[in-house]
């Protein structure tokens, strides 16, 4: 019996480039809560920057961000964190500018720009849909190239990396940073880096493990490579259709296209609404 639902935003539940949730879908969500299931926004997005018509819009019950290094409840405050070791951001951040690669790093409450911040906001702001005022989103993703040392002063750890350049030197650091766990966006210039063994399915987990709920009750939707593990952790795994073929062979359900209703065509597959 599915207990809990996760489902990952952007190319999920969102098609890329627009920036309303269909009614429908929005309905059979809440028919879901209606029979006790419960809600999990699954994504690579810091908390504070999913867009406010979301969260309004959804109402989840719970939001697996950064990846699954950070969870956390209804009203976004912290339940969970796996972040990164001292370590890992001091070799990360020694790679990242010997390369020359915008890179910042993203922690519970801001993210931290510690090298080429112009690029990096630049390019970051323009990739994702972000519903804060441009005063707002300077307050968020904050200039710290000169010192590197938010970490040190703030005396907390970032809960992953973000590393944005030209696609062949971006894949090339990428393949070295061997310590992390590293996974390419949909952008093809730019990769995101978590605590080794963290992702999406950790939060699953960490979820689960919260509501005392045995993970072959749950459900999870997605179709970026960021999704696979949670898609493999599930009880039911379901790749979109607009998924890549190594996506959908990692799910137990491929469904339509995000654009052609698949969530609500799964669901109604697996007869739970």
């Amino acid at each position: 019996m599915i207990r809990l639902v996760a489902f990952d935003i952007d190319g999920t539940l969102l098609p890329f480039g627009e920036n309303e949730l269909k009614k429908e879908l929005l309905e059979a969500i809440f028919r879901l809560r209606e029979k006790g299931i419960k809600t999990i926004v699954a994504t690579g997005r810091c908390s504070y920057l999913i867009p406010r018509y979301i969260l309004d819009a959804l109402r989840s019950d719970y939001y697996i961000t950064i990846n699954g290094a950070l969870l956390c409840d209804h009203d976004l405050k912290t339940l969970a964190m796996h972040p990164l070791s001292l370590e890992d951001v001091e070799k990360i951040t020694t790679e990242a500018i010997k390369d020359d690669l915008a890179m910042s790093f993203k922690f519970e409450r801001q993210i931290a720009v510690y090298h080429r911040y112009n690029d990096y906001f630049n390019n970051y702001t323009r990739g994702v849909g972000i519903s804060l005022s441009p005063a707002e989103l300077r307050n968020t993703i904050i200039d710290v190239t000169k010192d590197h040392d938010y970490h040190r002063q703030n005396k907390t750890l970032p809960l992953g990396a973000y590393v944005i350049g030209e696609p062949e030197r971006v894949i090339k650091l990428k393949d070295r940073l061997t310590f992390v766990d590293t996974i390419m966006t949909a952008y093809g210039n730019s990769f995101e880096c978590m605590q080794k063994g963290v992702s999406k399915a950790t939060g699953l987990k960490d979820v689960a493990r919260l509501l005392k709920v045995d993970l072959k009750d749950t459900l999870a939707f997605g179709d970026g490579e960021n999704d696979i593990e949670m898609l493999k952790s599930a009880g039911i795994g379901v790749a979109m259709g607009n998924a890549s073929d190594k996506v959908k062979t990692k799910a137990d359900l491929v469904t339509d296209d995000c654009k052609r209703d698949g969530v609500i065509k799964a669901l109604k597959r697996l007869e739970l609404i």
